[in-house]
């Protein structure tokens, strides 16, 4: 199992991933639900902004403001006139599939 997902993450310096620009994804190193999340991210050859909450203070103050939980992971989604803020790593990793699947 270990195997298989350091082969996906050897796969994200093979090929260069997209950057999405308009994401952010808030989460800390050890969560295992965020880990979940960076594996769908290089799955799907995509990458975007990410702010570890454990790494400073204005992160986790960004993320209590802006969507009113200290909970990660969270996909923050500003689309210029609205941000949305996502939690729940199954609904994040369902956003991303829909939204930047290559087979769809």
């Amino acid at each position: 199992m270990l195997s298989k997902l350091f082969s996906l993450f050897s796969r994200k310096e093979a090929k260069a991933l997209r950057q999405i620009e308009n994401h952010t994804l808030y989460y800390f190193s050890t969560c295992p639900f965020c880990f979940r999340v960076r594996i769908a991210m290089t799955r799907l050859g995509i990458d975007f902004k990410t702010k570890n909450i454990h790494q400073g203070s204005e992160h986790a103050n960004e993320l209590k403001q802006g969507g009113g939980s200290l909970m990660v992971p969270c996909l923050k989604i500003d689309t210029g006139e609205k941000v949305e803020w996502l939690y729940e790593s199954a609904d994040i990793i369902t956003y991303l599939n829909e939204n930047f699947s290559t087979n769809s």
